[in-house]
């Protein structure tokens, strides 16, 4: 119950809780199996369960191989092969399931997950495998992992003997352990150690039974008082620990902070930025998202993303944050000039609120924005033609009329500049002319009457 694995029981949401329930349940069959109270059989078809929720799982196949060694010395190979032979039903089961498609088994990764020696252009790598910054990384998730594991290794290996107790237990939790420290030690982790706990708590869940069993087969004489200390530091830890967690703005302070350090590259700080604000939108505290990304775009002013986020924040202040919409913009296409992307947002963005200006009446505004997006996308046929009925509402039809004709020539499809270009004749009571413009390119003009 002290471990950091427990709060993936509390509500957790992704598949971990899942691979943590799957490991307990092997440990509990693995155990029994040691302890002869198992059938042998029902391990590998546990362990097939085991390596199908999680890639990672492959890692304990070297405790796998001891027990399948051991059973086959002690009682030879049928037990073995009827385990293997129930493996192979279910993984053909899942795989009918899946549709015989082996791609579910393999993902395609642009970059790799494993740290490099040398410092690379990896968005998701904050730093090199031998760096400083990862050692203090890897020591954060230890004390946040393992502080029960540290307290009990440190107080029993000193009067652990090696000699005592079940050999084929001590040698399977140090084989079950050790491939996953050693793998730990080499992967990247895309959100640095501090926000991606959830993967090493799961598997570090054995390290802490492990620890246990080493505890409990030492010479140490007195176990009843290091375990009340473990427990008394424990309840006051986890009192500090539920305060701060049930304190939003100090849960938020802490993601600001991790977000702050060396542990995180673009890739990662990105996608902690978007959590964050994520955040902040669903508890209605929009003027909070705007901070977020300027201080990204501060940190990474060539990401695009940093910019469409920056609008979005900007767009959720609603009519106030129109101008700051328009800066953001023209400092996106200064830093990106041949961005096709972000012309076209701009574009569509002037024309949705000039739109909004023009129904409101402010026609000059709603001139300003038309005119920026024929410029920013001149193959948009809506600017011309509201443009067109502004001159239209001031009786400015000749004016009104090469608008709306523009608008046919940008798309001959658009059929409200053609009822507008008839509405025009109309008003200069000239109907057969109105007729003429609007049949042979209209098929359903009585629509438009």
């Amino acid at each position: 119950l002290v471990g950091a694995h427990m709060q993936i029981f509390w509500g957790y949401l992704e598949i971990y809780s899942v691979v943590l329930l799957l490991i307990s349940s092997f440990l509990l069959l693995s155990v029994l199996v040691i302890q002869e109270k198992v059938r042998f059989y029902w391990l590998l078809p546990a362990y097939t369960l085991l390596v199908l929720s999680h890639f990672l799982n492959l890692l304990l196949g070297l405790s796998v191989l001891l027990l399948c060694l051991n059973e086959w010395r002690k009682n030879g190979p049928r037990q073995l092969f009827l385990g293997m032979g129930i493996s192979l039903l279910i993984f053909l089961s899942v795989f009918a399931i899946a549709g015989f498609d082996c791609s579910f088994l393999f993902h395609s990764f642009t970059r790799t997950h494993i740290l490099s020696i040398n410092k690379t252009i990896d968005e998701f790598q904050a730093y090199t495998l031998f760096s400083g910054y990862h050692f203090l990384d890897l020591l954060n998730l230890l004390i946040l992992l393992g502080p029960v594991v540290i307290f009990l290794l440190l107080i029993t290996m000193r009067r652990l003997v090696w000699k005592e107790g079940n050999n084929t237990f001590k040698w399977f939790f140090l084989l079950y352990m050790l491939p996953l420290f050693l793998a730990f030690f080499i992967i990247k982790f895309d959100l640095s150690m501090a926000k991606d706990w959830d993967i090493a708590a799961t598997f570090f869940w054995i390290a802490t039974v492990g620890a246990l069993y080493y505890f409990g087969i030492s010479t140490y004489s007195e176990k009843i008082k290091p375990l009340v200390l473990l427990l008394g530091t424990t309840v006051l830890v986890s009192i500090g620990w539920f305060q701060v967690n049930a304190n939003e703005e100090s849960s938020i302070n802490r993601m600001k902070g991790i977000m702050d350090g060396p542990f995180m590259q673009r890739g990662a700080y990105y996608l902690s930025a978007f959590d964050l604000s994520m955040h902040f939108f669903h508890t209605g505290k929009v003027e909070q998202l705007v901070p977020i990304w300027k201080k990204y775009l501060k940190l990474y002013p060539e990401d695009h993303r940093g910019y469409e986020k920056l609008v979005k924040s900007y767009w959720e202040l609603g009519e106030s944050g129109y101008d700051s919409i328009s800066a953001t913009y023209e400092r996106w296409m200064k830093m990106e000039p041949n961005s096709s992307d972000a012309k076209s947002s701009y574009a569509n963005f002037c024309l949705y609120v000039g739109s909004t200006f023009m129904n409101a009446g402010n026609q000059e505004k709603a001139t300003s924005y038309f005119q920026k997006c024929t410029t920013l996308n001149p193959n948009l046929p809506g600017p011309y033609n509201n443009l067109g009925l502004i001159y239209y509402s001031r009786n400015e039809f000749d004016e009104a009329m090469k608008l709306f004709q523009k608008a046919i020539q940008v798309n001959p499809q658009y059929a409200r500049s053609y009822k507008n270009i008839a509405d025009i004749h109309l008003q200069k009571e000239s109907k057969k002319p109105s007729k003429h413009t609007v049949m042979p390119h209209v098929p359903a003009v009585h629509t438009l009457n």
